[in-house]
């Protein structure tokens, strides 16, 4: 250790006039490093403390090379450094922590921040470092006589300035020394061979120039460097797509390299002025070309080993995905399709990915990553289930599907926030004045005359609002699909608002529903489908012909929603535009008001099982105030035949009347008493009679007394034509007759061709006027026939139309495969309107619920599923009960309360409460009836 001191103490004068000559050349030092100096040193040759971190102190002999340092100025005339004998451990430089005999050290000016430099061990003997140009290869370094010249150390983790360096003689500056990871044990740098890596460089993924790269001799994996990096023009490019090229550049006004022009999606062409859809085929052309030219883009394997995954079948269409993975998910989905599932794109890898289309490296990556998210989160099936105490973040959505408000709203106002804060700030200009977000609503005139970045034209605005609806919808977790679903089926006028604290954002209503507008992709106006239905004012017209008054606004919605296969929120708002011209809403009650004088009798006989004579039945007509006209109270008004002939009431006694829903008839009493009426008018018209009076010549003679007159004569007024038996009641003569060669058969085919000739629905009353009787019950019975056959099919509450021309244009496969989603999966019966809602919810629609039934009974055999129907039930296996009614007698006692008879039916059938609970009240109505 002594030959070490004397050393020393030989070279230390050299060492400090080395310094001085240094700080006379390089100018004053700042103040601060003079004040700081002056603090920490000592005048002339008196002993120097060294203000470091560790409690021992340093001696570097010689140290003639700064691994990464970024400028080392003009370090000169550096002479024999013999040996640096022992820096045992040098932790961290920035934290010193033990360093064995160290003797003098000139000056250490600052060592600012070096922040993560890991475990160097032992530094022994330094020589040359000729000219580091950006840390390439360190190839035989011995002795080190000077140090010449240290030019530009390019990019080590930004070290700013090291002054001088004369046996650590002056660090000035080490400014970041960002992340230099494991430098394990450096044993005697004499010869750094081949610094292959410097901090793990493993992938270097886009590199565009690389300048001035003096020796890099192993990096590891450079992606996509130097080909994607190229102009367009540098590729020798067919003449027709060198003229699209042309067209694209001078319409952005640059060159565009490879990688743009890959990134570049069918959207981003087809918004360049002049170029029209036929110009695709040419970019699609010069992508292979591109593709081809450039290896990197196709070499490599990211994507793992395939391994099965539950998510595997879960459709990537139908997934509400992060912002992030949107533009991946549309450009997968437009490559593969619609149906491309989760498990499709697993099975690929690295270099089948690359082939598609402007998907290049980092977006396999993306793709990676897309399904590790997918996997980890939890799938809220279509069921609507609760959601639970999950956070709206953990949860995976998919299309379609019934999502809890709270939920969907605290989403939204997320996503609404993040987007918002992201824009520029002209963009947040525009969406805050046309939506009223945050501030007061503005015309694309006030925005573009206002706005900061300078006065532009209402057209530029609304362009510029076009972009920005388009990248929210990027943006947001819920699919467009998912939350239309989710809004028509809760803007419901009679309910508590929607999104309230999403709502107090907005300046106005009408800003709101635009921005509901905007995130449901529907166009402007959309929302007044939803909160304005457009519906016919006597749509109810039937309902109040066969329901008493007032009605439950409940059963009045199912109504609606049944006839026009439109949401419960939808049919509520429907009625709430009738209140006051058609209906009065009291409470979840519903009067009608304005009704025509027949119907306004028909549904005060609804009140009264028993019947009334006509005098009285006019007083409680006017009573009740339901009709649009006053019914006189001396005289009987004509209107009651009007009722008798819609087939809403029937005659009970001379001047009194019953409505038909308290008539019960089995269809056996029908075909017995036509049968007995028939025979007596055969044998009388032998002997010359061609009609008869059905009182005097058929009901007086005995020959049927098991029903009394009044129901006899309503059955063969009603029903007597399928017998080939004609009923005329004008002037109270009731006469009778028979058409001896009337055929059945060829009045079905005369309403066939009714049908064929109509491309449009037929009603019932529309058939009743094209017969011979012009009798709805008549009607009726052709209609049940050419329904038996398959001719007709149902397609609305009393409308009907010819099979082939009521399934046009439906994709009936997909949508017999999705009502088999439900049916396949349950083992209970299914009311049809949970089937109708599953399918108007997945493809847009809005049919009803009758048209689902008869195509599911007509179309379902024809794709091997053998269903089992019992009016509006379906079933995969045979149904132990005739219909709902009879489920619900033989189920319950009558003694349940309302929420254990729902639970008690739920077990065999999978329906709605609330048309549980009409049935019940239906069936006590009709047994009061008949007490």
């Amino acid at each position: 250790m002594d030959n070490y001191y004397l050393l020393l103490f030989l070279l230390f004068p050299i060492i400090y006039f080395l310094i001085k000559k240094k700080q006379n050349n390089s100018g004053s030092i700042s103040q601060k490093n003079t004040d700081e100096r002056e603090e920490h040193f000592f005048i002339k040759n008196e002993r120097m403390p060294i203000d470091t971190v560790g409690s021992k102190e340093i001696l570097l002999a010689e140290v003639a090379e700064v691994a990464e340092v970024a400028e080392v100025a003009e370090v000169a005339e550096v002479a024999e450094v013999a040996e640096v004998a022992e820096v045992a451990e040098v932790a961290e430089v920035a934290e010193v922590a033990e360093v064995a005999e160290v003797a003098e050290v000139a000056e250490v000016a600052e060592v600012a921040e070096v922040a993560e430099v890991a475990e160097v061990a032992e530094v022994a003997e330094v020589a040359e470092v000729a000219e580091v140009a950006e840390v390439a290869e360190v190839a035989e370094v011995a002795e080190v006589a000077e140090v010449a010249e240290v030019a530009e150390v390019a990019e080590v983790a930004e070290v700013a300035e090291v002054a001088e360096v004369a046996e650590v003689a002056e660090v000035a500056e080490v400014a970041e020394v960002a992340e230099v990871a494991e430098v394990a044990e450096v044993a005697e740098v004499a010869e750094v061979a081949e610094v292959a890596e410097v901090a793990e460089v493993a992938e270097v993924a886009e590199v565009a120039e690389v300048a001035e790269v003096a020796e890099v001799a192993e990096v590891a994996e450079v992606a996509e460097v130097a080909e994607v990096a190229r102009f367009i023009k540098a590729y020798e490019i067919p003449e027709k797509e060198l003229v699209t090229v042309d067209l694209i550049q001078e319409r952005l006004g640059r060159e565009l390299t490879v990688a743009e022009f890959l990134a570049m999606s069918y959207d981003d062409f087809l918004q360049i002025r002049g170029l029209g859809k036929t110009k695709l085929v040419h970019i699609e052309v010069l992508r292979a070309l591109f593709l081809q030219a450039s290896p990197a883009l196709r070499a490599g394997h990211i994507v793992e080993e395939y391994v099965p995954h539950e998510t595997d079948g879960l459709v990537i269409s139908k997934l509400a995905l992060p912002h992030q993975y949107k533009a991946i998910c549309n450009l997968l989905v437009g490559h593969f399709g619609e149906s491309v599932t989760v498990g499709d794109i697993r099975q690929l890898d690295a270099n089948a990915l690359k082939a598609i289309p402007m998907l290049g490296k980092k977006k396999v990556t993306l793709i990676s990553e897309m399904i590790a998210y997918v996997d980890e989160k939890m799938l809220n099936e279509f069921s609507g289930q609760s959601l639970g105490e999950a956070a709206p973040s953990h949860l995976l959505f998919s299309h379609n599907e019934d999502i809890d408000l709270s939920v969907l709203q605290e989403i939204l106002i997320q996503d609404l926030a993040s987007f918002f804060s992201a824009l520029s700030e002209r963009d947040q200009f525009i969406t805050s004045g046309r939506l009223g977000y945050l501030s007061a609503e503005k015309t694309l005139q006030e925005i573009g005359d206002t706005l900061p970045s300078g006065k532009i034209t209402r057209e530029r605005v609304r362009q510029l609002q076009q972009r920005i609806e388009r990248n929210w919808h990027a943006h947001m977790r819920i699919s467009p699909t998912t939350l239309w679903v989710n809004v028509k089926s809760n803007l419901s006028l009679l309910r508590a608002e929607l999104f309230t604290e999403l709502q107090s954002r907005f300046s106005s209503k009408k800003g709101f529903y635009e921005f509901l507008e905007m995130s449901c992709n529907l166009s402007s106006g959309g929302l007044t489908k939803i909160v304005y239905p457009e519906i016919s004012p006597t749509i109810l017209d039937d309902f109040w012909a066969i329901n008493a008054s007032p009605a439950e606004l409940e059963t009045i919605t199912l109504y609606l929603q049944d006839r026009l296969g439109i949401e419960k929120a939808v049919a509520e708002n429907a009625i709430s535009h009738l209140d006051g011209k058609k209906v009065e809403l009291l409470g979840e009650m519903v009067i009608p008001i304005n009704l025509s004088k027949p119907l306004a009798l028909a549904n005060t006989l609804l009140d009264y099982p028993k019947g009334l004579a006509w005098n009285i039945l006019h007083k409680k007509v006017n009573e009740k105030a339901i009709s649009r006209a006053r019914l006189p109270e001396e005289r009987i008004d004509g209107s009651i035949s009007a009722a008798v002939d819609n087939g809403w009431a029937y005659q009970i006694d001379r001047g009194a009347y019953r409505h038909l829903n308290f008539l019960q008839l089995t269809e056996d009493e029908i075909e017995q008493t036509l049968q007995n009426v028939r025979e007596v008018l055969v044998e009388e018209a032998e002997l010359g009679r061609n009609s008869l009076n059905l009182s005097i010549d058929y009901y007086q003679k005995g020959q049927s007394n098991a029903l009394d007159y009044f129901t006899v004569r309503h059955i063969v007024r009603a029903f007597g034509e399928r017998q080939g038996i004609f009923f005329n009641g004008k002037s109270g003569t009731d006469t009778i007759s028979i058409e001896q060669d009337f055929s059945l058969a060829s009045q079905e085919n005369v309403l066939v061709a009714l049908f064929a000739a109509s491309n449009r629905p037929l009603d019932k009353k529309f058939i009743a006027s094209k017969i011979r009787s012009q009798s709805l019950g008549h009607a009726g019975y052709y209609l049940d026939k050419l329904l038996l056959k398959g001719t007709i099919v149902r397609v609305d509450e009393a409308d009907y139309q010819l099979t082939e021309y009521a399934f046009a244009g439906l994709d009936v496969e997909a949508i017999i495969h999705k009502a088999a989603e439900i049916i396949e999966s349950e083992s209970r019966a299914i009311e049809v309107e949970r089937i109708q809602r599953h399918i108007n919810n997945a493809f847009d629609f809005n049919y009803n619920k009758y048209l689902y039934m008869s195509l599911l009974k007509s179309c379902a055999a024809d794709f091997g599923f053998k269903w089992h129907f019992v009016y509006n039930l379906v079933c995969k296996t045979e149904f132990a009960y005739e219909s709902l009614s009879d489920m619900c007698r033989q189920l319950l006692s009558g003694n349940e309360s309302y929420e254990d008879a729902i639970a008690i039916i739920n077990q065999h059938c999978l329906i709605d409460p609330g048309r549980v609970r009409n049935m019940i009240k239906q069936i006590i109505q009709n047994e009061k009836a008949h007490e």
